[in-house]
């Protein structure tokens, strides 16, 4: 039997004890001076030409992510702002990634994100509605039109 593949083709007690696994190759039993020299060098500067950068973004999301685990809506805003900043931080090439609390800009801005993605997703032909009358801010949230009479 190979004894690579002891273990992975069963075998009992005494002859696992009784094998060669245990030991090695014989070299391994020398002097580390006198054991085989590897033949392989590796150049730096080869290792680097062969380093690539590499970004994958796969994402499957249901329609309603967002509020799935959160019921809270000042909690679920809070988590799409540290989501967009880790998102942010990954894009960062010099190191130099925020890591202290969220700022209310921060904040401001994954709420109008948020209410965007929403409204991209469900609120999609609202704007063709006879019954309002709306229209997009200039960030691009859709908005209603009121008339307030007195």
């Amino acid at each position: 039997m190979d004894i690579s593949n002891l273990l992975s083709r069963g075998c009992t007690r005494q002859q696992m004890l009784n094998s060669k696994w245990w030991e090695g190759p014989s070299w391994l039993k020398e002097n580390s001076e006198s054991w085989p020299v590897s033949d392989i060098i590796c150049q730096p500067n080869e290792v680097d030409i062969e380093k690539r950068k590499s970004k994958l973004v796969d994402m499957n999301l249901t329609p309603s992510w967002y509020a799935e685990r959160v019921s809270d809506y000042d909690k679920m805003i809070r988590v799409f702002a540290w989501i967009l900043r880790f998102v942010n931080n990954c894009k960062v090439v010099n190191g130099k990634c925020q890591d202290s609390e969220l700022s209310q800009s921060e904040i401001e801005y994954s709420e109008k994100k948020l209410i965007r993605l929403v409204q991209s997703c469900y609120l999609s032909d609202a704007k063709s509605s006879n019954f309002i009358e709306t229209f997009l801010d200039n960030e691009g949230i859709l908005m209603v039109k009121t008339k307030i009479i007195n």
